[in-house]
């Protein structure tokens, strides 16, 4: 039931005017939440849609892809969302 808290409890602070942070405070369900948000603003670049296949590809793989993309970013240096362009 922890979903539904959640949904009740958000509500309530949007209805009461206080910030709401993120709606599913559930792992998996926040990053598909993050994701959304992303693609939500005005103008979304490579970085949003490389971060997307990530976030998606890891609970149905099982690898870490995010956790590829941290090392290769630490020690090459290179980002290849924001260099690549």
């Amino acid at each position: 039931m922890p979903l539904l808290y959640n949904i009740v409890n958000n509500t309530y602070k949007k209805m009461t005017s206080q910030k709401v942070y993120d709606i599913f405070s559930l792992p998996l369900l926040s990053d598909v939440e993050k994701n959304f948000k992303r693609f939500s603003k005005e103008n979304v670049d490579l970085q949003d849609y490389i971060n997307f296949g990530l976030d998606m590809s890891e609970p149905l793989t099982g690898v870490p892809s995010k956790n590829f993309n941290r090392i290769q970013k630490q020690f090459t240096g290179f980002d290849f969302a924001k260099d690549f362009e």
